[in-house]
């Protein structure tokens, strides 16, 4: 409705969308309106939505980035979308296969997008919705993606399997990972046991310098060993403490740019960078209530996971409470 308003009240010409995407958050008061009248239109119940101070603060950071000319990265989707609403998309018609891997991670907007551009294609989505890592990305399953993908496509048939057999990691890894998403699909796994998970407090003064002797000494038995912390700025906690203690050669702190993974080294890695690795031991730096809270769920539950034969849970105050529920279940 917002764009065929705008379609309207153009003149012929040449159409700029991002001055008129600028235009949608050229005040607050119109921008809370419009989200308003959406809200309205879908009939969203009010538990559903954004408060206006939430929407204030979307309002603040947005227009701060845009009047920079940054498009910030929550509203690339939703400009991409909105551009090609009113200039229409060149359909990618030659393209006739299409793999999304790491499916569960694509917002409703996107999958948007991807059904407009490839028209003609087969398309294979392949995710696990208990790694789900990206806060607008939340699904109860992959059926919201399939109509998306359907939508407009004459004769279109979709067909789901669930792989529900797993072989990566050890029953005691697995039993305690399922403890942290009781009420999520599981599954089954291939009868592989090895050590207990452990369940380890520290003291916050000597956790980074604890941590990686531990993981020193778990290298001597095992291949490839990671410390995996919920964030970057903890990981780089680790690198200001590798170089002031030259200790450069016993580990490697992870970034973004990092395209190659040395395995002769301690790899410290940030959590959401993990998805898709796995190593023989790991240890997860921090797990404390302070660290983790609920809607984090599913990013604990990817580092965990990560780990094929050894897993170490470190903690420095009280556990968070996913944890205490995955402990139940190992101790049970």
């Amino acid at each position: 409705q917002i764009l065929s308003k705008m379609k309207k009240s153009l003149q012929f010409g040449k159409i700029n969308p991002k001055e008129l995407y600028n235009r949608l958050f050229s005040s607050r008061d119109y921008f809370v309106g419009l989200v308003e009248k959406v809200y309205a239109a879908q009939a969203t119940v009010k538990t559903n939505r954004l408060p206006i101070n939430v929407l204030t603060k979307i309002f603040n950071y947005t227009s701060a980035s845009l009047a920079r000319s940054i498009i910030p990265c929550e509203d690339v989707d939703a400009y991409l979308y909105f551009k090609e609403r009113l200039l229409g998309s060149i359909s990618q018609s030659q393209i006739k296969y299409m793999i999304v891997d790491e499916a569960q991670d694509y917002s409703m907007m996107q999958y948007k997008i991807f059904a407009g551009l490839f028209r003609n294609a087969n398309i294979t989505i392949l995710g696990d919705l208990n790694q789900c890592i990206m806060p607008f990305s939340s699904y109860n399953s992959f059926d919201t993606v399939l109509n998306i993908l359907s939508d407009g496509r004459e004769k279109v048939r979709s067909e789901s399997m669930y792989l529900a057999k797993t072989y990566r990691s050890t029953v005691e890894i697995n039993k305690f990972a399922k403890g942290i998403i009781a009420d999520s699909p599981l599954y089954n796994q291939i009868e592989r046991h090895g050590d207990e998970v452990g369940i380890i407090k520290l003291d916050n003064n000597k956790k980074i310098s604890t941590l990686l002797a531990n993981a020193i000494k778990l290298k001597k038995q095992y291949n490839s060993v990671a410390i995996i912390t919920k964030s970057q700025k903890e990981a780089n906690e680790f690198k200001t403490y590798i170089s002031s203690n030259k200790k450069t050669s016993y580990a490697k702190v992870v970034s973004q740019k990092d395209k190659v993974f040395d395995s002769s080294r301690v790899m410290i890695v940030p959590a959401y960078l993990s998805k898709g690795l796995e190593f023989d031991a790991v240890l997860i730096s921090d797990a404390s209530a302070e660290y983790y809270d609920q809607s984090e769920t599913k990013l604990l539950y990817v580092a965990v996971t990560r780990a094929l034969h050894k897993l170490d849970v470190y903690y420095t105050s009280e556990l968070c409470s996913m944890l205490k529920n995955a402990k139940m279940t190992i101790d049970n």
